[in-house]
């Protein structure tokens, strides 16, 4: 059992990224196995900095790329790990892990790998509407402009007019 200490969330961050690097067919399998050893430790911070090296780790071949960001998303976006994330005192944890969603999705958009950006932009909606707050409130309406925005690309124009409603709903003074 772990005790939520650093070293060991250090040790358990050490054996998935070995794993998720040398098992190569089948890193949604690693993802998976990821996310049902959070759900049972409870460790935000382990599942932030696990996505962090699906993100961002230069070990990773640049050739794996889709599939690590399919991965990220299937990890933050499973239920067990959103459940995670839902109180109060995770507020931080939530925020620290939408912004590393948004800007992801944002590059993925401006590469124009428009099904990546909308997968990651639909989970940081996930994220976005976990809290009542006026910033989460702000951040859901900027998703769902972006959303919009994917959703133009994939010339969806139904769904882009239901985007931007729902965005003027959560801010009634934006004109746009």
């Amino acid at each position: 059992e772990d005790s939520g200490h650093p070293a060991d969330r250090k040790v358990h961050l050490e054996k998935f990224q070995m794993c998720y690097k040398n098992v190569r067919a089948n890193h949604a399998k690693i993802a998976s196995i990821f996310v049902d050893f959070s759900d049972r430790n409870r460790d935000v911070e382990l599942v932030l900095d696990f996505v962090c090296f699906l993100l961002y780790s230069q070990d990773l071949s640049e050739a794996s790329d889709p599939q690590k960001y399919e991965d990220a998303v299937s990890v933050v976006g499973d239920p067990k790990v959103t459940q995670l994330f839902q109180s109060e005192d995770k507020d931080a944890h939530r925020g620290r892990l939408y912004e590393l969603l948004f800007n992801l999705a944002v590059s993925k958009f401006q590469a124009q790998e428009f099904r990546t950006a909308q997968r990651v932009f639909q989970t940081c909606l996930i994220y976005s509407s976990l809290s009542e707050s006026g910033e989460d409130k702000a951040n859901t309406a900027k998703v769902l402009r972006c959303l919009a925005l994917v959703l133009c690309n994939q010339e969806e124009p139904e769904k882009v007019i239901d985007h931007l409603k729902a965005a003027k709903d959560l801010e009634p003074e934006n004109i746009l």
